[in-house]
């Protein structure tokens, strides 16, 4: 699933996604991307409420994201939003890409 926030304009100004693998017992993936002029009035945090709210009715019952080290703003978002910390991994093991450190975090959706 895929929720949209538009501006006045109706341009999109982000988006958060929520999928799952009906065949496993994984968690559920979130993600979410916002665009710099919008950032920091509170959209980012609308959109996985209502992710949330979604999620409390289909989905596994545990939400897991990713999120760098080096993103301190999205890392506090996702703490406040109840996301823990379930361990520090690194990002990037293709070797055309440079390592990045991260965090692994989950969400009990119900």
């Amino acid at each position: 699933m895929i929720l949209v926030g538009e501006n006045e304009n109706q341009e999109i100004a982000g988006h958060a996604s929520y999928w799952w693998d009906t065949d496993d017992d994984a968690p559920s993936t979130f993600g979410i991307c916002i665009r710099k002029a919008y950032r920091g009035i509170a959209l980012g945090q609308a959109l996985m409420t209502r992710l949330f709210e979604v999620a409390e009715h289909i989905g596994p019952p545990v939400m897991s994201l990713t999120v760098q080290k080096a993103n301190p703003r999205a890392f506090a978002l996702y703490s406040k939003m109840g996301f823990q910390v379930v361990h520090e991994q690194m990002r990037g093991r293709v070797e055309e890409f440079a390592p990045e450190p991260e965090y692994y975090m989950k969400r009990q959706t119900r």
